[in-house]
C-alpha cells in the first residue's frame, strides 16, 4: 500500500444513521497516547506504519483536502491500527462497506471556533468619574513621558555604547596549543578576507570545528591589529551555547568574563559599555531590534550562529537584518551553519561568498536496531511471551531469496489469475483497478490462499501478471504482503523480466527490492537471526514509546566494557529524561563509577555547565533533548545513544489548535547526533530504530516558522 494508489473522493450522501465518533480532541501542548493492540502492532508492519504516517502528514498538511479513502486490501487489525492513529489525531475514522470491498474513510473534523471576541461595557459609575476628571495637559505631558522611557526600554541594551577598539589577548601556550590544533585554524586568513571584501558571509563547517568560538576572535584580533573599533554581536539559538561560548572565549583570552567578551540571556546578561564581543541568544538580539533600525547603529559585525536549525526567531531576525542592509553598508553579517547547504543562504541575500571548512571527525560505527538486538541479545518480556507462543523456532514473514513453498493445483484461483490478465480487453484496468483486484484480494486476505500461488499451466505469479500489465498500484500492495520478487515461472522469467518494457515499472520493483535487501547489509551470516530478531520487536514495541529497558541495556553493555568515555542519551523532552533516570538508578550499575547529567532547556543553567567538567574515573552519562545536537560540544562523549525522536510544536491551520507533540527526526538530524560521538576520539552510535526507518525520514528538519503559528507574540 502506498499513497499513490491511495484514492480520494467525496462521499456520496447515504440514507443511514448518524454514526458517533468517540474522538477526543485534541490538548494544547499535549500529546496523550494510549496503547496500540498487541495485535493491531503484529498485523501492521513497520513499512506500512511508515506510509501511515505519510499518508497522514499529507492529509493534515493539505487544508483543501478534507477525506481521504484507505484501500480495500487491509484486513480487520490494520484498520484498526488506522482508527487508533486517527483517534490520537483528532480525525474522524469510520469504515464501510464489506468484505473484500469494506473501505476506511478518514476525514477532518468541522472547524472549530478558534477564539471568542467580546466587549466589556463600563459601568454607570465608571462612566461618571471619567467625565468628572478628563485628560488634562499634565497628564497628556506625563504619559509622553511614560511613552519615552518605554522607548528607550524597548530599544535595548546591546546597542548601547560606542564600538571600542579592541585590545590584543594575553598569551598562554597551552590555549595557543589548543587553538591551533582546531580544523578551522587552518583557514583563518581566508575568513578573514572574506569578511572584509564581502558584507554577507556564509561559514559551513561541521560542530566542533571551533567556528563559534574562534571565528569572533579572528575579527577582535584583527581589528586590534588595525587599531579598528568593532562591536560584535553572536547570537546563539539557545542559553547554555550562549554562556559556554561566552565563558570559553574570555578564558581563551585570559580575561575574567565580562571585560571585552560578555553574554545576555533571558533575565541575565555580563557585559559592559565599551564590550567588544557580546554573546546572546537570537531572542535578545531579536528583541534589541523592536525599535527599529536604530538598533545596529553603534554594531560592526553580526554573527548567527547556528542558522541550520531554522528556527522562527532566527528566520525573523534574517528578515530584519535583510531589510537593515541598505540603511548601514558597512555592518558585516556572517552566517555559520553545520550543514553543507548554505546556498539558499546566499541566494536569500543576494551575494555574498560561502566558506566551506571541513570537519576532523574520527571514525564513528553506526549500530542499527537490527545490530543491536543482535549484540546485546536483547529481549523484553513481550518478545519472550511472543516467542514461546511461536516456538522455539521463530518464522518470520515472507521475505525475499527465501524458499517458497510449492502450491497444489486450484482451479478457481487460475481462473482469477485469467480474469486479471484479460481484464484489460474489455476495460481499462487503471479506471476499474479495485474491480479488476477484487477477487484475487478476496483469494489472498480471507481465503488464506498464499501470495507466491503459481498458475497451474504457466507458473505465472499475481506479481509477475501485474508487472507485465505495468499495474504500479497492485504491484506495490503485493509486494506489500510479501510476494516473491525472485520467483520464475515455467519459462524461467521473474517479474522483473516482465517490466523490463516499462521503466517505470522496472524502477518501481528495484526500489522495493532495494528497501527489502538494506534490512542488514552487514554480518551476512546473522542476516536470517537478526530479521527474525528485528520483527520480533518490531511486531511487540509501538512506534509511540520510548523504549527504556533497551537504553538501559546498551548503557550496561558500555559501562561493563573496557572503553572510556561518556554516554550522551538523546530524549524527546523533560519526562523522558526523568523516566530514563529513574531506570537507571534502578539498573544493576555499579554505583560510584557514573555521574549522570540532564541537558534541558527549562533547567538550571549553573548546574547543566557542569557537563563540561572533566570527572577522572566516573564515567559521564547524559541525558539530553536536542539541545546536545549542535548548539554545544562536550569533548569526552564516545558513545551516543539515539532514540530516533524529538518533540517539536505544531500548528493545526484547520482547526486552528497548537500542540507539542513527538516526532521521528530528519536524516540530516541523525548525522549531527551520530558526529556528537567522533570529536576526540573513534566512537560508536547506537540507533534505537531501524535502517528501514532511517530511509523513511524527511531530509532536512522543516522550518519552525512553517509549523507554528505566525500569530503569537513574543514578548
Amino acid at each position: 500500500m502506498t499513497n499513490k494508489h491511495l484514492k480520494q473522493s467525496k462521499m456520496e450522501p447515504k440514507a443511514k444513521k448518524k454514526e458517533k465518533f468517540s474522538c477526543k480532541p485534541r490538548a494544547h501542548f499535549t500529546e496523550k497516547k494510549s496503547r496500540v493492540d498487541p495485535k493491531c502492532q503484529e498485523a501492521t508492519p513497520e513499512l506500512m506504519r511508515i506510509e501511515i504516517d505519510q499518508i497522514f502528514k499529507e492529509f493534515l498538511d493539505d487544508p483543501d483536502k478534507l477525506e481521504y479513502i484507505f484501500p480495500a486490501d487491509l484486513n480487520n487489525l490494520q484498520r484498526k491500527y488506522i482508527h487508533h492513529k486517527a483517534q490520537a489525531m483528532n480525525i474522524v475514522s469510520k469504515s464501510y462497506g464489506k468484505e473484500p470491498n469494506r473501505h476506511l474513510h478518514i476525514k477532518k473534523r468541522s472547524k472549530q471556533l478558534g477564539y471568542q471576541y467580546f466587549m466589556v461595557q463600563p459601568c454607570h459609575m465608571t462612566e461618571q468619574c471619567m467625565s468628572q476628571f478628563p485628560d488634562s495637559p499634565r497628564l497628556n505631558r506625563i504619559n509622553g513621558f511614560q511613552s519615552g522611557r518605554a522607548e528607550k526600554f524597548f530599544s535595548g541594551r546591546l546597542a548601547n555604547g560606542l564600538a571600542a577598539v579592541p585590545h590584543l589577548p594575553k598569551f598562554v601556550r597551552e590555549v595557543s596549543e589548543i587553538r591551533n590544533n582546531l580544523p578551522i585554524q587552518e583557514k583563518r586568513q581566508e575568513i578573514l578576507d572574506a569578511i572584509r571584501n564581502n558584507q554577507i558571509v556564509v561559514i559551513s563547517s561541521e560542530t566542533g570545528s571551533g567556528k563559534t568560538t574562534q571565528v569572533p576572535q579572528y575579527i577582535l584580533e584583527e581589528m586590534a591589529s588595525t587599531k579598528s573599533p568593532c562591536k560584535i554581536i553572536c547570537t546563539q539559538p539557545r542559553r547554555i551555547s550562549t554562556i559556554s561560548a561566552a565563558e570559553r572565549v574570555s578564558y581563551e583570552r585570559g580575561e575574567t568574563l565580562g571585560a571585552s567578551v560578555g553574554y545576555h540571556i533571558r533575565l541575565e546578561q555580563k557585559y559592559g559599555i565599551h564590550t567588544n564581543l557580546i554573546y546572546c541568544t537570537t531572542g535578545v538580539f531579536l528583541r534589541n531590534l523592536m525599535c527599529g533600525p536604530q538598533g545596529l547603529k553603534n554594531i560592526s559585525h553580526i554573527i548567527l550562529d547556528e542558522i541550520h536549525e531554522r528556527d522562527k526567531l532566527t528566520d525573523f531576525l534574517l528578515i530584519c537584518l535583510k531589510q537593515a542592509l541598505p540603511t548601514y553598508p558597512n555592518l558585516k553579517i556572517i552566517l555559520m551553519s553545520a550543514t553543507v547547504n548554505t546556498d539558499k543562504f546566499l541566494n536569500y541575500f543576494g551575494s555574498g561568498e560561502v566558506l566551506s571548512i571541513p570537519g576532523r571527525l574520527f571514525a564513528i560505527d553506526v549500530i542499527s536496531l537490527e545490530q543491536i538486538l543482535m549484540l546485546t541479545k536483547y529481549m523484553s518480556p513481550k518478545m519472550r511471551e511472543k516467542k514461546a507462543r511461536l516456538g522455539e523456532k521463530y518464522t518470520p514473514q515472507p521475505q525475499p531469496n527465501m524458499p517458497v513453498q510449492e502450491h497444489l493445483e486450484d482451479p478457481l484461483m487460475d481462473e482469477a489469475l485469467d480474469d486479471y490478465l484479460n481484464f484489460s480487453e474489455n476495460y481499462d484496468y487503471k479506471i476499474h483497478y479495485e474491480e479488476a483486484t477484487a477477487q484475487l484480494g478476496v483469494y489472498f486476505l480471507s481465503e488464506g490462499v498464499s501470495i507466491d500461488y503459481q498458475h497451474s499451466q504457466n507458473g505465472r505469479t499475481a506479481l509477475m501478471i501485474a508487472a507485465s500489465l505495468g499495474d504500479k498500484e497492485f504491484i506495490t500492495r503485493l509486494c506489500n504482503m510479501g510476494a516473491n520478487m525472485e520467483l520464475a515461472d515455467k519459462m524461467g522469467k521473474t517479474a522483473f523480466d516482465y517490466a523490463k518494457d516499462s521503466p517505470e515499472t522496472t524502477r518501481l520493483l528495484e526500489y522495493i527490492k532495494s528497501r527489502r535487501t538494506g534490512i542488514s547489509e552487514t554480518q551476512e551470516d546473522n542476516n536470517k537471526e537478526a530479521l527474525e530478531m528485528l520483527q520480533l520487536y518490531d511486531q511487540t514495541t509501538s512506534d509511540d514509546s520510548i523504549d527504556y529497558d533497551l537504553i538501559v541495556t546498551i548503557i550496561s553493555f558500555i559501562h561493563n566494557s573496557s572503553q572510556e568515555g561518556g554516554i550522551l542519551v538523546f530524549l524527546p523532552g523533560y519526562d523522558e529524561i526523568m523516566l530514563c533516570n529513574d531506570r537507571i538508578a534502578a539498573a544493576p550499575l555499579q554505583n560510584g563509577t557514573y555521574n549522570v547529567y540532564f541537558l534541558h532547556s527549562s533547567m538550571n543553567m549553573k548546574t547543566q555547565q557542569d557537563v563540561f567538567k572533566k570527572t577522572p574515573g566516573l564515567r559521564k552519562i547524559i541525558l539530553s533533548t536536542n539541545i546536545a545536537e549542535t548548539s554545544i560540544t562536550i569533548d569526552d562523549v564516545v558513545f551516543v545513544i539515539d532514540t530516533g525522536k524529538a518533540k517539536e510544536k505544531c500548528y493545526d491551520s484547520y482547526n486552528k489548535v497548537s500542540s507539542l507533540q513527538t516526532h521521528w527526526i530528519s536524516q540530516a538530524c541523525a548525522k549531527q547526533r551520530m558526529g556528537r560521538a567522533g570529536r576526540t576520539r573513534p566512537g560508536m552510535c547506537f540507533r534505537l530504530y531501524s535502517k528501514q526507518r532511517y530511509e523513511s525520514m524527511e531530509e532536512e528538519r522543516v522550518p519552525e516558522i512553517l509549523r507554528v503559528s505566525l500569530e503569537v507574540r513574543y514578548t
